[in-house]
């Protein structure tokens, strides 16, 4: 979006020892939540590259995604997730604060608002997906040359 790079990211959130970060969870009236513990970093990856047509030449009419492998987060709102995002007219694209792990990136053309972030759609892209790791505070480098097929 806005080109201003995040400097404070959630790393973790427990409730009574048990994580909540990535699982909703439901506090009713006279729960103790007292012990909600959120941890921050400033540690945040950082996913750049370039996307290329089978010539070389800049591909910025595709959009670049990054999904998890893990499914179990292949879901709106995620935070493993982001939408599609279009690359500068250099075939350049950055993508930051994703959690660490391992995922997979994909070029595609067109995507629905209501369907990017669905299991049928992110299934679609596995064969033709790159897989790269994230790890904790990583500038990590993945270029995409698209292909004639």
């Amino acid at each position: 979006g806005t080109g201003v790079r995040p400097t404070w990211t959630v790393n973790s959130a427990t409730v009574n020892g048990r994580d909540i970060l990535d699982t909703p969870f439901d506090v009713r009236a006279g729960d103790d939540v007292s012990n909600i513990i959120v941890t921050f970093t400033d540690r945040l990856t950082t996913l750049t590259g370039t996307l290329t047509d089978q010539a070389g030449r800049p591909a910025p009419g595709y959009f670049v995604m990054a999904f998890p492998t893990n499914s179990t987060h292949w879901r709106q709102q995620s935070r493993w997730l982001r939408a599609p995002a279009r690359p500068a007219s250099d075939g350049r694209f950055t993508l930051t604060g994703l959690p660490p792990g391992d995922y997979h990136l994909a070029a595609i053309t067109e995507f629905s608002p209501q369907e990017w972030s669905t299991p049928a759609f992110l299934q679609q892209l596995l064969p033709l997906s790159l897989k790269f790791t994230l790890r904790e505070g990583e500038e990590h480098r993945q270029d995409i040359r698209l292909s004639g097929n």
